[in-house]
């Protein structure tokens, strides 16, 4: 799957984050139920989380690509920059009661 996202431009890859972000506001009743159902959360707390879930994919979408933009940077060299290079694919361990968030 990784490759496949790698392969994908900013645009695509904006897109893909927007619908997902529109997924979660939609289902946003649903997935809290699921959360308070399985963990116990407090419906409240578990709405919130989705809406910071829709609110963080949005946010990648419209900054991901300006955020890794190349930086030319001053020094003494004829030319230097920062590239952002993928690493590829890295583990992140949630806690158990944020499900959701990413």
């Amino acid at each position: 799957m990784q490759p496949a996202w790698a392969a994908l431009s900013f645009a695509q890859r904006s897109h893909c984050m927007r619908n997902l972000a529109k997924i979660f506001r939609q289902r946003s009743e649903e997935y809290a139920n699921l959360i308070t159902e399985e963990m116990g959360k407090l419906l409240k707390e578990a709405r919130a989380e989705i809406e910071k879930c829709a609110i963080g994919c949005q946010h990648y979408a419209d900054h991901a690509q300006s955020y890794l933009n190349d930086e030319v940077i001053t020094s003494d060299a004829s030319r230097s920059m920062v590239i952002y290079q993928p690493l590829g694919t890295l583990l992140c361990i949630m806690p158990w009661n944020f499900p959701f968030w990413h």
